[in-house]
């Protein structure tokens, strides 16, 4: 019976090990340090409603155009069902998109593609 005792004790304490690794991953692992780090990046061009190229440069990222006009929009209006993109994309004429493994970034410009909000969400 005492073997049975050190089995249990030994697997809950190995669940309990993988549950902490579990958590401190999500809570400071690379896909949250990526969200972190493209905040800290947005927050001072969107406060200064920095111009489409200065995002673009600042950024350093490979963008895809969604904006009205381009021949990529229809996209939004008929594939993007996230109602953070969609109301965003009826306000503003402007749309850059870029995508990694684990987050999708959404840019929205006004009719003078200046910056004025932004959309960070999981792939």
């Amino acid at each position: 019976m005492r073997t049975v005792w050190k089995f249990l004790f030994a697997g809950l304490a190995l669940a309990a090990v993988g549950f902490l690794a579990l958590v401190l991953f999500v809570r400071f692992g690379p896909p949250t340090q990526e969200r972190r780090d493209r905040e800290t990046a947005l927050k001072p061009l969107l406060e200064s409603h920095a111009t489409r190229e200065q995002v673009v440069q600042a950024l350093g990222l490979q963008f895809v155009d969604y904006s009205v006009g381009s021949t990529n929009r229809w996209v939004i209006e008929q594939r993007v069902s996230d109602p953070g993109v969609r109301q965003r994309a009826d306000r503003y004429p402007g749309v850059l998109f870029h995508t990694t493994m684990d987050w999708m970034t959404w840019l929205f410009f006004d009719a003078d593609g200046r910056l004025q909000d932004y959309y960070l969400c999981v792939q």
